[in-house]
């Protein structure tokens, strides 16, 4: 302790350790930044009173003079003091309960998988991207890391997420065309049942343009819960990202609708203006 203090010297890093987290976690932060700036071993062991708060700082101040010969004697002692607080990793093993479950998709596994990863022992690379791959259930992905093996789970990793994201692109899409399959063939049978629609309509009709309709049921949702009487509805065939993501748009310019006559006055004829079907030929029925 006979070290002077500089009084410029600026610790980084976390400086608040009261005792109560995980002590090696505190201790590689700390010596991994003192290395950084070059300091002393003598300096590091003046210095890391300062990172100290609580009983951490109390037990700090307890040593007796003269038994700390270099800060690896003290990160020792300090570990040993803190033991309770260290965090105690599962074995690589207790990865098997984060397998892939039937139904599942890839999305939704990866954030079980990626939590499951933080609670155990570090693991080198081929052990981490085989317990990745015997996690995954049978299919394209699982045969993809037969035929092309990654060689860091870093890019296993990245390839799994990029199968998740491909695989809810695709989902959508196929929702989409399924969509305009179904309003086709709705659109098809009305016309073939409209033979007797009388000649002002049946030209009405021609102009009319195809608009996307949902494809399996539907939800009311309102969009405001001042009215809640204005309501809009949702296909049930949307993933529940897309869905919320809809909802969060119309809801931000829900103020842009027209629910009524009302909410079009003023609206400049040349931008729209209705037009009734009626044979101007036509006498009125008083």
């Amino acid at each position: 302790m006979a070290q002077p203090y500089p009084l410029d010297l600026r610790i980084p890093g976390n400086k608040e350790y009261d005792g109560r987290t995980d002590p090696e976690v505190h201790i590689n932060t700390y010596y991994g930044n003192m290395l950084m700036m070059g300091v002393t071993d003598a300096m590091m062991c003046r210095a890391f009173y300062s990172t100290l708060s609580g009983q951490a700082a109390e037990w700090f101040r307890t040593l007796q003079p003269g038994s700390i010969s270099d800060f690896a004697s003290l990160a020792t002692k300090f570990t040993r003091k803190f033991v309770t607080s260290k965090v105690v990793r599962k074995p690589y093993m207790y990865l098997e309960k984060a397998k892939q479950l039937e139904g599942e998709s890839l999305t939704d596994f990866l954030v079980k998988w990626k939590a499951a990863v933080g609670e155990v022992e570090p693991m080198d690379d081929l052990t981490a991207i085989h317990m990745l791959h015997i996690s995954l259930r049978a299919g394209y992905l699982y045969h993809d890391f037969i035929f092309h093996p990654p060689t860091t789970y870093e890019e296993a990793l990245r390839r799994v997420t990029d199968y998740a994201n491909a695989g809810e692109a695709n989902a959508v899409k196929r929702s989409q065309e399924s969509a305009r399959k179904c309003y086709t063939r709705a659109v098809n049978r009305r016309d073939a049942g409209s033979s007797r629609v009388n000649t002002i309509i049946r030209e009405a009709v021609k102009d009319r343009k195809e608009q996307p309709e949902p494809s399996e049921e539907i939800e009311e949702v309102p969009l405001s819960e001042d009215r809640p009487e204005r309501k809009i509805k949702i296909g049930w065939a949307l993933t529940t990202e897309l869905r919320l993501e809809v909802l969060a748009i119309l809801r931000e310019f829900a103020d842009i609708f027209a629910w009524g006559p009302d909410d079009m006055s003023g609206i400049d004829r040349t931008v729209i203006c209705h037009r009734l079907a009626v044979d101007p030929a036509a006498k009125p029925i008083v």
